[in-house]
Formats: C-alpha cells, structure tokens, sequence
C-alpha cells in the first residue's frame, strides 16, 4: 500500500510541476506541449515611465518607448540599453512603438491619438520623419490607443482602445504606409476576451498576443476571434515571486521567448520551457 501511495504523490508533484510552467487554455485545460517560466527580471536603472516594446529581428534587440518626455529606447535582449533617442520635439506622449521593416517604425502619440512614419538608423539617428495624413485614429481621438501591431504578410495595422469599452480595431495599408483602408471593428474577434483592458499588442504568425495590466494576463486569440492560451502574470504563476505591476510591453523574439515591459522600469523575459512531451 505504500508503495502505491508513493506512486500516487510521484504522480501528483509531476502535474503540479508541469501546471505551474503552462500557458493555460480558455478552457482551463493545460497546454501539454509546452510552457513559459520566468528567465529574468531586470530594473532598468535611471529609467521611468516604460511603455510599448517590440522586436528588430535584423538587429536581435527590442525598440521601447518612455511616455513623457517621449523618448526611443534600443535594448539587448538581457535588457541592456543600448541606444536613446529623444523624440519630444514630435511626440507628447510615446505611447506605442512598432517595427515594421527596413529600419521603420510606427509611433502613436497618446496625447492626441496621431501616428508617425520614423525612419531610423541602428543607431537610432532620425534620417526622416512623416506625420501620416489620415483620420485613421479619428473615431478613437482622446480614447485612450494603448497597442499597435503590425502583421507584414498581410499589410495589416492592429491597433486597441484601452478601456471603456475594450475595443480593437484592423486597417490595410499600401506598402509605402502612405494611405490606409477604412477602419474595421472587430467586435467578433474580442468576443470571448475576458480582460479589463488592453495595454499592448503583439503579432506572433497570423496570431494576436493581447497584454493586459488590469488582469495581469497574456491572452493569445487567432484572427477568427478562438481563444487559444492565456499566460497569468501574477505572483506563484510561470515562476513569477510577485505580480507584474504594469504591464504597459510585450513581444517576442525568434527563439519564441516572451518579453515584457512593466512600468516604471521593469523589463521581464519568459523562457519558452518544453515538457518533454
């Protein structure tokens, strides 16, 4: 009998242990095939007001960007800094940053809901700028735009309202980021999102990662609206010893490793673990 009890707790630490790594399914099944643990959690010295964040795969760093006075961050994937750029001279309020390609970027100014064009150098030199004539955020002006995306093998801008409702909304743009479609809503594509708010976006192959600080949670959803895993940013969850207190970033690199950016200084990496199975 004791060697079946044994056998039993053997068993139950196994599952336990492989729970505690998951990425968890809508639901509430496990995802068997594989899971994120915490790699690291790093404070960013000097550093405030830590917003949006996204991945340059020429270069193997992240882009973010500090809110107020709007500022262009270059880091390594440990979460060194390796390049700043002041842009508060066109931005009030450097909300989202994303890298579209060729050494392009697109930055939406929180303050008024507007988007830039940079062109940017790796050293983050400006070689040009271009505020982008279109009312594309015209309908969510002062609303609160908390996430871009951009899905390149489509020509496709993601973008999300904040709160109040929780919004998310899709355009098309022609290869020179010069005219956008008309803005769609995709209701039908947040319709089984239980999240409070939206803080940031990220594209991972034809799949939206959707950040959320109020429920401290990373939701993956495919582009037919089906919740397919979510990832707890809180204490005990994915080798986490306390919440996430902000999370405001979130991106990936090509290892498939999930990023973090949590204000006011926190930048946070999560090892893609397999179980073996």
């Amino acid at each position: 009998m004791r060697k079946y009890s044994w056998l039993i707790l053997c068993l139950a630490l196994a599952v336990l242990l492989a729970s505690a790594f998951a990425f968890t399914r809508a639901d509430n099944q496990t995802e068997p095939a594989f899971g994120y643990t915490l790699d690291f959690k790093k404070p960013l010295s000097g550093i405030d007001n830590l917003s949006s964040l996204s991945y340059v795969p020429e270069e193997d760093v992240f882009v973010a960007t500090l809110n107020r006075p709007a500022t262009i961050l270059k880091l390594s994937k440990n979460g060194e800094i390796l390049a700043r750029k002041s842009i508060a001279d066109r931005i009030k309020d450097a909300e989202s940053i994303e890298y579209v390609g060729n050494g392009t970027y697109l930055l939406v100014d929180e303050a008024d809901s507007a988007m830039y064009v940079y062109q940017l150098s790796q050293d983050l030199d400006i070689r040009s700028v271009r505020k982008i004539e279109t009312d594309l955020f015209e309908n969510a002006r002062n609303r609160g735009i908390e996430g871009i995306a951009w899905m390149a093998g489509r020509n496709e801008l993601y973008f999300a309202k904040e709160r109040k409702p929780v919004m998310l909304y899709r355009t098309q743009s022609d290869g020179g980021l010069t005219h956008f479609s008309e803005i769609v809503p995709l209701d039908d594509l947040i319709k089984n999102l239980d999240v409070d708010d939206i803080s940031a976006l990220h594209i991972h192959g034809e799949h939206l990662l959707i950040l959320s600080d109020e429920s401290r949670s990373l939701t993956e959803i495919d582009l037919n609206g089906n919740v397919l895993r979510r990832m707890s940013l809180t204490q005990g969850e994915n080798g986490l010893e306390e919440d996430i207190p902000q999370p405001e970033g979130v991106s990936m690199d090509k290892a498939g490793n999930i990023y973090i950016m949590s204000e006011p200084n926190l930048f946070y990496r999560f090892e893609k673990v397999s179980t073996g199975r």
